[in-house]
């Protein structure tokens, strides 16, 4: 997740609260197992395992992972040596000063505790620290995460902004990072990937790609122009994805515009952008900027009928309140994180994550948390090696292998395929399109039905 959705978590979560968990066929990997509470980390991690036996596992249950350890192993320099009964250690990295850093601990908890607590005949154990969306944080976390040499993967970061300085430390030390709610579309670029780093949630590139579709489908749309920042990673993922979507449809990117964070003088781009006669604007733009164009695009001559659609930087009511009734009538989009909740699955774990934490989840990251843990010990249990003293011996580079060659490994967010740069999320997960129906940012309230503002169009649900 970008650090600026941290604002409106809060505000969206009836919406990302209504849809429900996979199909049957699509049932999480772990079964549900008796639980024991276990704490929050605070500065000094706290290891957190319960034991219990382990359920047996369904057929159906079984992930399709292409590589499985042999009986005679070629092990790597980096390996983990584990004696009788030592702890499987995970660690993790979330911003538990917030409800989406919270809830995906939470959905980690519930794995390990529906796993049976144990995994091979060793109990797991949860470690880690409170990384508060901060890049020190998250790079000190992961150096003392490293520092105790024998965590097997780490489950996190919370927010994008803080990824890279923790994958390039866990990366450096050959261990694997897989987060819950990144969706910055840099992390997982051939050109910038950390080597060790995955994510579970979607890059805000379906999103892009939503956006072309809504405009070529929906709309009709022929000719599309954007306007993003200047030297900006995230502006340049995101419109080259949106343009490339829109040209495979059939459509043009007319005009490609570039501001600059703080720019006040929107005028000329506005004209040249008019010259082109595009069907749709597309604004990859924050709050203060994108309002600039809201009141002054509807004015310039060649863009009155033009549709406008702005990114998910401007997804906040700041923007009604920057806007006012120049918002109206515009559209907004957004990653989609409405995976299907109407599983056994789903209801399942749902009981489970009442019972332990006795309230519902806040946010819908819980499941992310879950299958990231899921895939984790997945591949972990397929890198061991048993020993004949009932020791194990597991080698990190094959955890890292085994994640690479995940293919529609059931998660509770859906069929989980990972790509070579560690994309994970599942392909039912997209974008959405919201119209802004008022301008009043007090009646912000994402979703459908009467009381919504902006109100979901697309897809329809």
């Amino acid at each position: 997740m970008t650090t600026k959705r941290l604002t409106t978590i809060a505000l969206c979560v009836a919406v990302l609260l209504t849809a429900c968990g996979p199909s049957s066929q699509e049932a999480a990997t772990l079964t549900a197992a008796a639980w024991t509470p276990t704490q929050p980390a605070t500065d000094t991690p706290a290891p957190t395992s319960t034991a219990t036996a382990s359920p047996s596992p369904r057929p159906s249950d079984t992930p399709t992972i292409t590589l499985t350890p042999s009986i005679t192993p070629t092990l790597s320099a980096n390996v983990i040596s584990l004696g009788p009964g030592d702890p499987i250690r995970l660690g993790y990295l979330l911003a538990e000063n917030y409800d989406l850093g919270t809830d995906s601990r939470r959905g980690i908890e519930v794995a390990i505790a529906d796993a049976g607590t144990e995994l091979l005949g060793h109990p797991i154990e949860l470690i880690g620290f409170n990384t508060q969306c901060n890049k020190l944080a998250a790079q000190r976390g992961a150096e003392r995460l490293v520092a105790g040499s024998d965590v097997l993967g780490v489950i996190g970061t919370s927010c994008s902004g803080s990824a890279p300085e923790a994958a390039k430390v866990l990366s450096a030390a050959g261990i694997v990072m897989l987060s819950p709610s990144n969706t910055d579309p840099d992390l997982t670029a051939p050109d910038s990937h950390f080597p060790s780093y995955f994510r579970v949630s979607p890059s805000d590139l379906v999103q892009a790609r939503a956006v072309a579709r809504f405009a070529a489908e929906e709309l009709g749309a022929k000719r599309m122009a954007t306007i993003s920042y200047t030297s900006d990673r995230y502006s340049v993922h995101m419109n080259a994805a949106a343009c490339q979507e829109f040209a495979d449809l059939g459509g043009d990117c007319v005009d490609e515009r570039k501001i600059n964070r703080g720019d006040t003088y929107v005028t000329a781009v506005l004209r040249k952008i008019a010259q082109t006669a595009p069907h749709v604007l597309y604004l990859i733009l924050s709050p203060a900027e994108a309002s600039l164009i809201l009141a002054e695009g509807k004015e310039t001559a060649g863009l009155e009928g033009t549709a406008i659609i702005v990114q998910e930087l401007s997804f906040e009511p700041y923007l009604l309140e920057l806007s006012g009734d120049s918002a109206i009538g515009v559209y907004l989009s957004q990653t989609s994180m409405q995976y299907d909740r109407s599983s056994d699955a789903y209801q399942t774990f749902l009981l489970g994550y009442r019972d332990r934490f006795a309230q519902e989840p806040t946010t819908a990251f819980h499941a992310f948390g879950y299958d990231a843990a899921g895939m984790l010990l997945n591949a972990i249990q397929l890198s061991a090696v048993p020993q004949t003293d009932g020791g194990l011996v597991i080698d990190r580079e094959a955890i890292l292998a085994n994640l690479f060659a995940t293919r529609n490994f059931p998660g509770l967010t859906g069929s989980l395929t990972c790509s070579p740069t560690g994309d994970c999320a599942s392909d039912a997960l997209g974008g959405i399109v919201y119209l802004i129906e008022s301008g009043d940012p007090s009646t912000w309230n994402p979703g459908v039905g009467l009381t919504a503002n902006p109100v979901q169009v697309w897809p329809d649900e």
